[in-house]
This record gives C-alpha cells, sequence and structure tokens, in this order.
C-alpha cells in the first residue's frame, strides 16, 4: 500500500510527541525534518531515523519527497508555513490553535480549497476514544437535553516574560495555549453561541493569565469556561442535562475515564485508554491515502468559527488583534 511520506516543521516538544504518534500508525514514512537549529534538527532526524535534514522552513516545503507538513512552530507562524506550504502543493496538519486571526484562517482555508489540498488544525483531543463517547452519549440523549458544560484547563507555566507563553508576539497567553481546547470542545458538542460573555486577567508583559469566558446557545444551554497560566486547575469537565450528568475525568484534554450520574449516583463508567496523539495521526493518513481534503471531525468552518470568536474575545479585553 501507499505510503504517506510526512515532513515535520519545527523540532520541539510537540513535534517529539507528534513524530513518536506517527512511528505508531500504518503506511507512513517520516521523510525530512526542518529547522532553523542545524544541532536540533540533526539529533531529531537521528532519534527518528529521518533521511532528509532542512536547516530552513522553505526549503522543506519544498522537498518534492514529502507529501503532507505537519507545522509545529510557534503560534505566531502557523498561518505563514500553512500557507508556504499548500503553496507548494503539500497537505497540510496545523498545530493549534489553527492561526493568530481569523484573517489568517481564512486565508489558509481558501487556499486549502482552492489547492484542493488536506488541510486540518491538529486539535488532537476530538479523536480520543473518550470525547467520541462524549458525543455518543449526548447524541442518545443519555442525559436528555443539555443544561450547563463546564470545562477548565489551567497550568503553572514559566513566569519567565522571555517564554513564549508570555510573548504576545508568539500568540502567547492562556486563551490561545489552553482555551482554546476548551472553545473546542462546546463548539464540537453545541455549535456556535448566540451570546458570548468573559473576564480577562492580563499579566505584565500583555497576554491574558487568566480568563473566565460563558456562552449560551439557541436551546437555553450554557457553557462555563476558564483557562489560566498562573495556577494548575482540576481539568475536568462537567456535563448538566435534565435526566442527568456525564463527567469527563481529569485531566479532560486526554481522560481515560467518563461517568455517567443519575440522581447523584454513578451509574456507567467508561474506561477509554487512549493514546493520544496516535488517534489523530491515524486519522489524517487514512485521509490523505483517501484523497479527502477536509475532515469532518474537524471541519475547516469551525476551526474558522473557533478563531472568529477568539478574535471578538481578544477584541473585548483590548489585546491586539
Amino acid at each position: 500500500m501507499q505510503k504517506v511520506r510526512w515532513g515535520i516543521l519545527g523540532t520541539g516538544f510537540m513535534a517529539h510527541q507528534f513524530a513518536r504518534a506517527l512511528q505508531q500508525t500504518n503506511n507512513v514514512e517520516i521523510v525530512a525534518v526542518g529547522s532553523r537549529n542545524e544541532n536540533t534538527a540533526t539529533a531529531f532526524a537521528n532519534e527518528f531515523n529521518i533521511p532528509n535534514i532542512h536547516f530552513s522552513y522553505e526549503t522543506l516545503v519544498n522537498d518534492k519527497n514529502v507529501d503532507i507538513v505537519y507545522i509545529a512552530l510557534l503560534n505566531n507562524h502557523h498561518a505563514d508555513y500553512t500557507l508556504l506550504s499548500l503553496n507548494s502543493g503539500k497537505h497540510v496538519l496545523c498545530e493549534k490553535p489553527f492561526a493568530i486571526s481569523a484573517e489568517e484562517a481564512k486565508a489558509m482555508v481558501k487556499m486549502s480549497r482552492e489547492k484542493k489540498l488536506f488541510l486540518m488544525e491538529a486539535m488532537w483531543t476530538r479523536f480520543l476514544p473518550s470525547i467520541l463517547k462524549v458525543k455518543e452519549l449526548l447524541n442518545n440523549k443519555v442525559i436528555g437535553n443539555v443544561k450547563k458544560i463546564v470545562a477548565d484547563f489551567g497550568i503553572l507555566a514559566s513566569d519567565n516574560p522571555k517564554d513564549r507563553v508570555n510573548n504576545p508576539w508568539a500568540g502567547g497567553g492562556a486563551l490561545f495555549d489552553l482555551g482554546v481546547y476548551n472553545l473546542s470542545l462546546v463548539n464540537y458538542l453545541f455549535g456556535n453561541p448566540i451570546e458570548k460573555n468573559s473576564s480577562v486577567v492580563i499579566g505584565t508583559t500583555g497576554v491574558d493569565i487568566s480568563n473566565k469566558i460563558t456562552f449560551k446557545y439557541e436551546n437555553g444551554a450554557i457553557a462555563e469556561l476558564s483557562s489560566c497560566i498562573n495556577k494548575e486547575t482540576p481539568q475536568q469537565v462537567f456535563i448538566y442535562g435534565e435526566n442527568g450528568d456525564i463527567v469527563v475525568h481529569s485531566p479532560w484534554w486526554c481522560s481515560e475515564k467518563v461517568s455517567v450520574y443519575n440522581d447523584g449516583k454513578e451509574t456507567q463508567t467508561f474506561n477509554l485508554p487512549n493514546n493520544k496523539y496516535v488517534h489523530e495521526a491515524d486519522y489524517v493518513n487514512k485521509c490523505i491515502l483517501n484523497g479527502i481534503t477536509e475532515s469532518h471531525v474537524m471541519p475547516l468552518d469551525e476551526s474558522l468559527a473557533i478563531m472568529q470568536t477568539i478574535d471578538e474575545l481578544r477584541k473585548n479585553w483590548g489585546l491586539k488583534q
């Protein structure tokens, strides 16, 4: 069977995580890595037995041996190198957040559709057994109509002002790094909200270090979402329905346990071990091999809608667009 040939842009934490995931999937070759740092590029290539090393991003996206580029760069580089890759005829899996503005996201979607190339935001949580189980339970009305969902994602990140998470020019801040998981989850489960309210704490470097977001949906349901980079939080999801509740246990974004409660008692438990990024990697490979250019699990229109919500929130917070 034909193999999907991957090129990886970047050699940081996510690049390592995804390369390991690719090694656990079928019909795959990692054929190239690109980095501006010769030492890290060489070390990465040696670790994963990658034959082609590029000391610039531009040469990697033009490598004729590459079918698809995985973009694991800083948030502010996602759009530029997605467009560069698409323009070179490469399919793209771009790390979340998809971009740092809706304007960037629109350009990415437009080019992928014009060139009929695969493009997807790497929101890997959507492919986990636990999240797919939650979607199934809600579709089957196991807890009836949903009244409220509460989700949090907070970590104690570096307080070094030079760290990328504190750098507004690199797309730092809680919303871009962590809050996007919450936004993507509720969009996946409930669609677009009709009302949005939020509050924020801005740090000394000009990024949001803590935020709280409330959405209201057409059916009357409410979502309460919070993210922060100055404190570790429980990292759980609670979904309250008219006939019961669902809990996605901590850490919800890679949970291996989902529980259903009725009258305060746990009535169903689903233990769902996962391989984190492997589910997403396997899905993308199948899309490429089958000529699919838009995901039905993480659609481009949803990535765009989420970016539009992020734009709106950041504008309300007085942050640079």
